[in-house]
Order: C-alpha cells, then structure tokens, then sequence
C-alpha cells in the first residue's frame, strides 16, 4: 500500500471507526472526514429522517455513492466510512448493480487509498450496540431491512409502556444488526488490505500499526 494518501476505515457499528479515524488523522496532520455525518449535513436532516426511519434507503446511497466521488478526489485524508457503504444490497437506479458493489469497485480501482476494517467479536458488537442503543433518550438507529422496520413499527403501535417499546425496539436493532453483520463481514474483507481486531488492540495500537504500514 505504498503512496497511500487517503485511508478508508471500514467495519461494522461499534468497531470503533470514528475513534481510530480521529486519533489517525491526528497522527498523520491529515483531515478527517465521517461519511454518515456529512450526508447528514448535505441531506439536512438525521440518517433516521432521510431513510424515513430505515423503510427507504435509496436517497441516502445515492448521496453516499456521490459523496465517496468526491472523496476520491481528496489527498491526505482519513475517511470513516458508514458501515454498509461497500457492502449494501441497495440497487443504483437505472443499473443492476448495487450501491455497495459499486462503491467496492471505486475504491479497490484506486491505486493511492487504503483500505482497513476494525472487527471484534461478535458478542462485543452485540453488548456494544445494545448497550448504545438502551441509553439513548428518544430516537434510535433506524433498522436496517426495511421490511423488518415495516413489521416492528406496526407491533410497537399495540404496546402502551414506553419502556417495553423500547425494549422490543432495541432488542429487533440488535437482531437485524447482528444479520447484517454477518453478511457484511465478508464484503469488508474484500475492500480491506488489514483487518484490526478492536477487542483486542487499543486504539493507539491500531494507530501505529496503520501508520507503520502506509509509510513502507
């Protein structure tokens, strides 16, 4: 990966990428950027909004196909990428490929960026996510299968207790996450020239290893 100048940090909610794609740009004086969090900026409204609470994902892989276009373009940039930015199923209108097979081809096509994914086990993803998901106030990440967050709005509409909404709400989160998770693993691998188990590495050992390999 020599002439690397751009890094794209892939992996799956909770792996810790906007942590190592912070403390790595810091390392490098690069500029950081988080995809989920500049689509949020263009789109003017949450991810939750845009893709109208997880039922429609088209406009927001639309914009995160454009965005990683753009991004291409950049030097001396440390990317955190959203978790099914390289490994969704969504199809690009008027084409039969999907969203994630597309921005694949983008970036293994580029010769000066590096890929890595962060991983961990997955009873750490799942503690993570149910962990993050039970102490936010009011809304949650949106589910990622359509179908299922069609079928969990219509049974939290028979349940009165907030509480238990939630409960039944973070427990469907973390079950259509943890699928995905399993069919995303794979396609990171795919993108990835390293994978960093973040269960077992501490942020700052990932940092240096990263920074070791780019600079060869």
């Amino acid at each position: 990966p020599n002439k690397s100048t751009i890094i794209f940090i892939h992996g799956f909610r909770t792996t810790g990428k906007t942590t190592v794609s912070k403390a790595l740009a810091r390392k490098l004086s690069w500029a950081f950027h988080d995809m989920d969090k500049e689509i949020e900026e263009r789109a003017g409204m949450s991810i939750d909004a845009l893709t109208q609470q997880g039922t429609s994902w088209q406009a927001f892989r639309q914009m995160e196909h454009e965005l990683l276009a753009e991004l291409l373009q950049e030097k001396n940039i440390v990317v955190s990428t959203g978790g099914g930015m390289a490994g969704n199923t969504i199809i690009k209108a008027g084409t039969e490929k999907s969203f994630g097979e597309l921005n694949a081809q983008l970036l293994t096509q580029t010769l000066n960026a590096f890929s890595l994914t962060l991983d961990a086990d997955e009873r750490i993803i799942r503690q993570r996510i149910r962990i993050s998901e039970m102490r936010k106030e009011g809304s949650v990440r949106p589910i990622l299968d359509e179908e299922k967050a069609r079928q969990v709005a219509e049974q939290l509409k028979k349940i009165n207790d907030p509480q238990k909404q939630k409960e039944v709400l973070v427990h469907a989160i973390v079950e259509s996450n943890m699928q995905l998770y399993k069919i995303r693993k794979p396609l990171y691998a795919k993108v990835s020239d390293y994978i960093f188990d973040t269960g077992k590495l501490s942020v700052k050992e990932v940092v240096e290893r990263v920074t070791t390999l780019i600079k060869k």
